[in-house]
């Protein structure tokens, strides 16, 4: 049983510690002191490194490409080839521009008037969003970080950056201009006034999911890119079959959603103080049976620590306190604010850690694959490149080794006809040409005494019998000696 305020000194005690505040809330609150350190910068780091993975892949495809256009038509490559490479660039830049538009996405849902919209003005630390008494939100609204000063809204079907004050005419369902309950507003907000946003992270507020019937429309258009869902209940019911239905329709078509369940209002328990703890308990083991039992999306042990037992409105108007130097306390606060101003800080950094871990997961695993399989086929056309310029190679070679063999053959030829049977062979066979020349070497200085000079000895009657005889006989001896062979 929570105690009152009035006499809470041991539980604000507790709470006045070092690095804490008087109304025992730490100085510096979670959702202000955002920056580097916080988890949804991990999904913000995970997307710069598949940035530059992309990067590099698409610059070793534009080697490749250039490299294949140098080659072209010189039968290294087919036309396939030359249109694969195409592909694969086209591919690279398709996934680089999706990886720019990708963020975290979580899609806030609930029956009319549960607090989504306060919930998120909370979180975002401002009233950011039209709240109400009734059903306010009339359509879906989509809330992004922008790097510039100014708040904007931009409508569906048009780039007009319109004022911020257009929310009361376009979202409002008190609005005669209101949008229509499937259409989504884009409302951009400074980065610099809010931490959570500087992150690549979109809230989605929705209308309550008992206005129309038509969820299944809401589903494809706003839900199936969800990283994580929150459920906003009311505490003073329970979880009704129209919130029951609609998420075991987002559990069909998603493969087990990430999903909190806020029992929002829960200041109201301390209205009947007694039942409070009984109520919780009832709250809490209901929502753990749906996550668990009857969508299976969830363990137990999970589960526990995706349900959470807030109030919008107090966290809102705490850190609003908070920003203008005011206690927060400001307001009449119920029995036991602190411990649930705790739980709403204890949901956002249990929430950041799950959608950043989620998002790197939904967002880039698919993005890994088809890189993955990009490199691989690439790296496959590139080996298949090499072996054909191998063979190339090799072919070229071998003719390049039978042309130049021929001159070298030739060459080698000369040489040993100049050496080996000229001087070799020749010393071999000297023996038996030189008892050859020996009978008809006066011959054949009495035909060049005779006048005939540089010629062939003339045949007829001036060749003497004995020449005759000797050149007979020098080529008898010659084949028998093997010196004609040699010739």
């Amino acid at each position: 049983m929570q105690r009152s305020n009035s006499n809470a000194a041991p539980f604000t005690n507790a709470y006045c510690t070092p690095g804490r505040n008087g109304n025992g809330r730490p100085n510096k609150p979670h959702w202000a002191a955002m920056g580097d350190h916080s988890a949804l910068r991990q999904f913000v780091q995970a997307k710069k490194m598949m940035n530059d993975i992309f990067d590099e892949i698409r610059s070793y495809i534009n080697e490749g490409e250039d490299f294949f256009t140098d080659i072209e038509g010189e039968g290294l490559i087919s036309g396939a080839q030359a249109a694969d490479i195409k592909a694969f660039s086209a591919k690279v830049d398709g996934i680089s521009d999706v990886l720019q538009r990708d963020h975290m996405k979580v899609a806030f849902f609930g029956r009319t008037s549960n607090g989504k919209s306060t919930i998120i003005n909370a979180m975002l630390g401002d009233k950011i969003l039209p709240t109400g008494m009734g059903h306010t939100t009339s359509c879906f609204i989509s809330i992004e970080g922008s790097d510039s000063e100014e708040s904007y809204v931009v409508a569906p079907g048009s780039p007009e950056k319109k004022s911020i004050q257009t929310m009361s005419q376009i979202a409002h369902d008190l609005s005669d201009d209101r949008l229509d309950s499937s259409q989504l507003v884009r409302l951009f907000w400074p980065k610099s006034r809010c931490a959570m946003l500087r992150d690549e992270l979109q809230l989605v507020d929705s209308p309550g999911i008992d206005v129309t019937p038509d969820t299944d429309a809401w589903i494809d258009t706003h839900c199936l890119d969800a990283d994580v869902f929150v459920l906003v209940s009311n505490s003073e019911s329970t979880l009704m079959c129209t919130e029951k239905s609609f998420f075991h329709k987002v559990a069909s078509r998603l493969s087990k959603p990430n999903i909190f369940i806020l029992n929002n209002r829960w200041d109201a328990a301390m209205s009947e103080p007694e039942l409070a703890d009984k109520v919780r308990a009832q709250h809490l083991t209901r929502a753990i049976g749906f996550l668990c039992d009857e969508l299976g999306v969830s363990d137990e042990k999970l589960a526990h620590e995706r349900v959470f037992f807030v109030s919008g409105k107090e966290a809102m108007n705490s850190r609003l306190y908070r920003q203008q130097g005011q206690p927060e306390t400001g307001a009449a606060l119920a029995d036991g604010f602190l411990h649930r101003l705790d739980e709403f800080d204890r949901f956002e950094r249990t929430f950041e850690r799950c959608i950043s871990a989620t998002a790197i997961v939904t967002k880039f695993e698919q993005h890994a694959t088809n890189g993955r399989g990009i490199n691989e086929s690439f790296k496959s056309m590139m080996d298949s490149v090499q072996e054909e310029a191998t063979k190339e190679r090799d072919r070229c070679g071998a003719e390049l080794r039978e042309k130049t063999g021929r001159g070298i053959y030739k060459g080698r030829v000369g040489t040993a006809i100049g050496t080996d049977v000229g001087t070799d062979t020749f010393r071999h066979q000297r023996g038996p040409i030189q008892r050859l020349l020996r009978p008809i070497r006066g011959d054949i200085y009495a035909v060049l005494r005779g006048g005939t000079l540089r010629g062939n000895v003339p045949p007829g009657p001036r060749r003497s019998a004995r020449l005759q005889g000797g050149t007979e006989r020098a080529r008898g001896g010659g084949v028998e000696s093997g010196v004609g062979g040699a010739v």
